[in-house]
């Protein structure tokens, strides 16, 4: 099973990203790198409900649901 997901960034960007179920948030950074090549994964800070996403942790730690936004700010 996977989370579809939507990322909202700088200049307007906005991504529609598909992480598999029990990834890490640097996982999906590199969904994030894969989708826009502006964007490197050690440069991304994902922010969500107010809570900066550890590299080290799971995605469903945050309580993501399907068609939930994250905001990235590099």
């Amino acid at each position: 099973m996977s989370l579809s997901i939507n990322v909202k960034g700088p200049s307007d960007l906005k991504l529609a990203i598909t992480v598999p179920e029990g990834s890490t948030v640097a996982e999906l950074k590199g969904l994030i790198t894969q989708a826009n090549a502006d964007f490197p994964a050690d440069r991304q800070r994902l922010i969500y409900s107010g809570r900066v996403l550890k590299d080290e942790e799971l995605c469903s730690k945050y309580g993501l649901s399907n068609g939930h936004t994250i905001h990235l700010v590099s």
